[in-house]
């Protein structure tokens, strides 16, 4: 993966041309793509495979969590975002694209729902065991990455009981 995300190489080369490090980004980067698209692709066909596992998971680990209104459609739509997000963040290789858009909102949820005792991280867990589990290793290598971020911004003490 580029050291450099594309994005932050064309906001720095817009008033001049790329030097030797930028072109490599944009090289591998451009080289990258076919095999990214591949991965996103495998991720949406597997998408419903990976989200009933994770969902019915979370629900044995934490009932109240389906027992709220829209328990079980509010999870499955949530982990959905999560999955989508993390495959766009892949395939434009952009970490930032992924904390400015998904995980400011998770952030807001966490502190709206208060769901303690470590739910919203034991999901993001199981989220990424199921997704690893139904792609390829090439393909689940490049969105390692991302999913890992998602856990890593649970902010800590998530386990205050509720």
């Amino acid at each position: 993966m580029p050291t450099q995300t594309t994005l932050s190489v064309f906001k720095n080369i817009q008033d001049r041309y790329p030097n030797t490090e930028e072109a490599q980004a944009l090289k591998d980067y451009t080289e990258s793509v076919p095999l990214r698209m591949a991965a996103l692709n495998a991720l949406q066909a597997q998408e419903d495979a990976i989200l009933g596992p994770t969902c019915t998971r979370i629900f044995e680990k934490h009932p109240k969590v389906e027992k709220r209104v829209e328990g079980y459609e509010k999870t499955h739509r949530d982990m959905a975002l999560i999955l989508r997000y993390v495959g766009q963040a892949m395939l434009k290789n952009d970490m930032r694209f992924l904390e400015d858009t998904l995980l400011h909102w998770l952030a807001t949820m966490l502190q709206a729902f208060k769901l303690g005792q470590d739910c919203l991280y034991d999901s993001y867990i199981y989220l990424e065991e199921e997704t690893e589990k139904r792609l390829s290793t090439e393909h689940y290598a490049l969105l390692k990455p991302y999913m890992q971020r998602v856990t890593q911004l649970v902010p800590e003490k998530e386990t205050q009981n509720v």
